[in-house]
Formats: structure tokens, sequence, C-alpha cells
């Protein structure tokens, strides 16, 4: 998906198992004010997908909801700043890993949603157990997550995923020098984590390439996105 139309769904993040992020860019025009109520309104948006989900439903794996875990945070600024771009990852509070034994395509009950799940909800089981070997998808970021493959490799598996191919890349499609960590308050590692997972849950057969924008605030990102093209056939 091109930046201008990674808009998604807002969804809880537990253990870096989530639906939702996108990227967003400031308009020149700010107005504070309707960028405030913007923000007040996504944050009541996912505050309601989070309880909704706690509540149950046919494909929600969702912990029991108490007073500490129905509300989330943002991992970047929840108002966006003009000239940069955000990550929009939500973190579910007082959700944290947990260990336990999984089958095929399953993640520990109580922590999120597995690819199985994840497949069924868009009707691509079949295409997700048949489809995707020899093929690449690109997921475009900003910063370094030094974590990404461990990280990666965790998640897939516990969810009983193939091993898979990970790359991780600059800007410029290089493996070195790799751009520098988020700064405090700007965690894209939470974006990128919730990217390569849910990547990994609907194509468990691809190639997967990360492409590290060197910031969230200069021409990185769309440097990164032209790189990415040239890397996969999906992005």
């Amino acid at each position: 998906m091109r930046i201008t139309s990674r808009l998604r769904t807002f969804a809880c993040l537990a253990t870096a198992v989530a639906m939702g992020g996108a990227l967003a860019i400031g308009s020149a025009t700010g107005a504070t004010a309707a960028t405030a109520q913007s923000s007040g309104a996504a944050t009541s948006a996912a505050t309601a997908t989070i309880a909704a989900e706690a509540a149950g439903s046919a494909h929600a794996s969702q912990p029991a909801v108490t007073p500490a875990n129905q509300g989330s945070t943002h991992a970047c600024p929840a108002v966006i700043v003009v000239g940069h771009e955000s990550c929009f990852a939500l973190k579910r509070n007082a959700v944290h890993a947990s260990t336990a034994g999984t089958s095929p395509n399953a993640i520990p009950s109580g922590v999120g949603y597995g690819p199985s799940q994840l497949q069924s909800a868009y009707n691509l089981t079949s295409a997700s157990a048949s489809d995707g070997a020899g093929r690449t998808i690109a997921l475009v970021d900003a910063y370094d997550d030094a974590n990404a493959a461990s990280d990666l490799a965790a998640y897939r598996s516990a969810a009983g995923l193939p091993a898979g191919t990970f790359t991780k890349v600059n800007q410029s499609g290089q493996t070195s020098p790799l751009p520098s960590a988020p700064p405090a308050g700007d965690d894209w590692t939470l974006e990128e984590s919730l990217d390569l997972d849910m990547a990994s849950a609907i194509c468990p057969l691809c190639s997967i390439v990360l492409v590290e924008a060197a910031d969230d605030s200069s021409d990185g990102l769309y440097i990164a996105q032209n790189t990415a093209a040239s890397l996969a056939g999906y992005i």
C-alpha cells in the first residue's frame, strides 16, 4: 500500500499482535483544535474496539477486561506533528507476553489474534496455505528496530509458522548502515513488529523485507517506498 493509503483500523496491540497502524502526514495548515479533536475521537474509538473484543466474538481471543487494561497508549505521539509522518500503532495497557504451548497457526488464548483467525477474517485461509512461495512482501517504517529479526522469529514460532525468510535494509536498500533507534516517545518499533507479524500471519510462505527509513521527518519514507518497490512485488 502507498503511504497515503495505509490508514487501517485501530485495534489493540497485545505482545505485538494486532490489526492496525498507519502513517499520516501533518497538514501545513494545521488546526490544533481539530487535530486534538480527531485524536480524542480516535482514542475513544480504539477504547470501544478494545472493549468489544474483550467481551468476546467469533475471532477474538482477548484477556478479560480489568480497570487496568481497558485503555491503550500510542506508540508514537498521539498528536500529529506538522512535517512528521506518524505511526498509529496502539499498545493496550497492562497486557504482557505470556508463555504457553500452541498448536500450528495459533496464539495462546487471551493474547491476541492468531494467523488462522486473521486468514479467516479476510477469507484467505486457502490462499495462505498454498500461495506466497517465491513472492516477497516489503514493509516500510521509520528508524531501526534492533530486535526485528528475533521478535519476528518468536512470533512465528509461537504461531506455528515456518521460519521464513527475513531481510532488513536501510532506505537505500543496503543492509548497512541501518538507521538509529527511534527517539523516546516515538516508538516505531511497535509499528514494525505489528507489520512484520501481520504480514507473516497472512502470507506465511512469503519472504519479507523490512525497509527502514532514516527518520520520520524528511523524504526518507518516500525514498524507502521507492526502494521497496524495487525489492518486492507487494508493499
